[in-house]
C-alpha cells in the first residue's frame, strides 16, 4: 500500500501468498472491502470480486486488488477508512487463511496565509486556499473557523460548490485580542469530503 493515499485517488493494493510446499497448490481467493470506523467496525461493503490462483511449489505470488475511487465515494465514513480482505482457500485440503490490510485516506490540504502583519485589536486578513482534487464537483460547502486570541466567536462561511480540481480562495478578516502566538483552526465540510482541517500559529504583536 502507498504510504499515502488522496481520497478521489483509486486505492491500489496487493496481498502476497506463499507456497510453503513441494507441491502446487490451487487457491480460491475472495476479495472484498468495506469501509470501516476506527474502531474497526464494518459499516458498508465497497466491492467484491474472487479469483483462482495457482501456486507452484515454494513459489509467491502477489494478489493485486484495486478499489476504484467511484466504488468508495459514497461509503466513507467521517474516519475515511477502508478494509481490504483476502480471504484465501486451498481448494483440494480446504486449508483456509485470512488476510486483512486497513487503509487510512488523506483529506486535502487547506493552505492558510497571513498577508499582513498581525497586531492585537487590529482587523488582520487571512486567505485560505483549498483545490478539489475529486474527479467530481462537491457542493454543500461550508467552513469554519475558531482560535482562542484570534476569534470570540466561531465564523462560519457557505462556500460556493468547486469544480473537478478547481483551486479556490477564501477570504476572511479577523480580530486578534490577545498578543503572543495564537493558532488559528479551520473545518471545511462538503457533501464528499469531511472534517478537512487546517491550522496556522499567527504571531500577534501587542498593540
Amino acid at each position: 500500500v502507498p504510504e499515502t493515499i488522496e481520497i478521489g485517488q483509486d486505492v491500489s493494493l496487493s496481498f502476497i501468498l506463499k507456497n510453503l510446499t513441494s507441491g502446487t497448490k490451487t487457491v480460491k481467493v475472495d476479495l472484498s472491502a468495506f469501509s470501516t470506523l476506527y474502531t474497526g467496525k464494518q459499516i458498508q461493503e465497497i466491492l467484491k470480486e474472487s479469483k483462482s490462483v495457482s501456486l507452484a511449489a515454494s513459489k509467491e505470488q502477489q494478489i493485486p486488488f484495486k478499489i476504484p475511487y467511484q466504488k468508495y465515494e459514497s461509503a466513507l465514513t467521517e474516519d475515511n477508512m477502508i478494509r481490504a480482505i483476502a480471504s484465501c482457500e486451498d481448494t483440494k485440503t480446504k486449508a483456509d487463511l485470512i488476510l486483512e490490510q486497513d487503509v487510512v485516506l488523506k483529506n486535502p490540504t487547506i493552505n492558510i496565509t497571513v498577508v499582513e502583519r498581525a497586531v492585537m485589536k487590529k482587523p488582520l486578513n487571512v486567505e485560505i486556499a483549498f483545490q478539489n482534487n475529486l474527479p467530481s464537483a462537491v457542493k454543500n460547502c461550508s467552513l469554519v473557523a475558531v482560535g482562542s486570541g484570534l476569534i470570540k466567536d466561531p465564523i462560519e462561511k457557505t462556500v460556493s460548490p468547486v469544480k473537478p480540481k478547481e483551486r479556490i480562495k477564501i477570504s476572511l478578516q479577523i480580530t486578534p485580542y490577545r498578543a503572543g502566538a495564537q493558532k488559528l483552526l479551520l473545518n471545511f465540510n462538503c457533501d464528499k469530503l469531511k472534517n478537512v482541517k487546517g491550522f496556522k500559529t499567527i504571531n500577534v504583536q501587542a498593540a
